[in-house]
């Protein structure tokens, strides 16, 4: 089943959620652009379309071509 994207709501919403509640990293996964844009509380820190890696956990890495295949 393929679920709907809401974009703003992912980049909007959720980030304000997640700022209050403290979250020190999250990922949104964006399959349409095949990219991984890892957020820290209300900023962008980087946009990865290669490679993503954590800032928070060391040695969490995802190859973005093995993810979208």
């Amino acid at each position: 089943m393929r679920v709907p994207q809401n974009r703003s709501h992912d980049r909007i919403t959720k980030r304000l959620v997640y700022a209050q509640a403290g979250v020190a990293e999250y990922w949104i996964v964006d399959p349409t652009d095949r990219t991984i844009e890892l957020c820290e509380g209300l900023n962008t820190v980087a946009v990865a379309s290669t490679r993503a890696e954590s800032r928070m956990l060391s040695g969490l890495v995802v190859d973005t071509g093995a993810l979208f295949r």
